[in-house]
């Protein structure tokens, strides 16, 4: 676990800048059930991917930052 955890208690909408990247919980209707994930963002709030978890999201951004 990171040492920061973007939305402990699961409800979405919340979001953090890290890195000139957006990073925000929510929800997304998967077939009949509703998934939890972490969205990444660019600078202009164009999506670039979605995470489970809120580290997976942070070590991309590092990467990304390189």
């Amino acid at each position: 676990m990171s040492w920061f955890e973007l939305d402990e208690k699961k409800l979405g909408g919340k979001s953090v800048i890290y890195r000139h990247y957006t990073i925000e919980s929510s929800y997304k209707k998967l077939n009949d059930c509703f998934s939890f994930g972490y969205d990444v963002y660019d600078k202009d709030l164009n999506p670039i991917i979605r995470f489970k978890t809120f580290d997976n999201a942070i070590k991309c951004i590092d990467r990304l930052s390189k």
